[in-house]
């Protein structure tokens, strides 16, 4: 199956070069098999930015019945993001 992914929300951290986590709801989630409910998206979003350049974008997204992002998985993947960026 192809990989579905929120594109606003990657326009908006190329444009503002700011990263955030958030419960993705207006994305189109899929549907759950098991309840027939909705299937709604945890997403971190990271820019990747070296000397103010754009390299990359980080988009990790979860259900929310298995995973909801907090600040210390953003804050983590942000730093995570920031070494790598800093090594290429």
């Amino acid at each position: 199956s192809e990989a579905y992914y929120n594109e606003e929300i990657v326009e908006r951290c190329i444009e503002k070069k700011t990263g955030e986590y958030l419960i993705d709801w207006s994305g189109y989630p899929g549907i759950d098999a098991v309840t027939g409910m909705p299937d709604w998206q945890s997403v971190i979003v990271v820019p990747m930015v070296d000397r103010g350049e754009l390299k990359a974008v980080v988009y990790l997204s979860a259900s929310i019945k298995n995973k909801e992002f907090d600040a210390s998985t953003y804050n983590y993947v942000k730093t995570l993001s920031d070494i790598m960026v800093a090594a290429f």
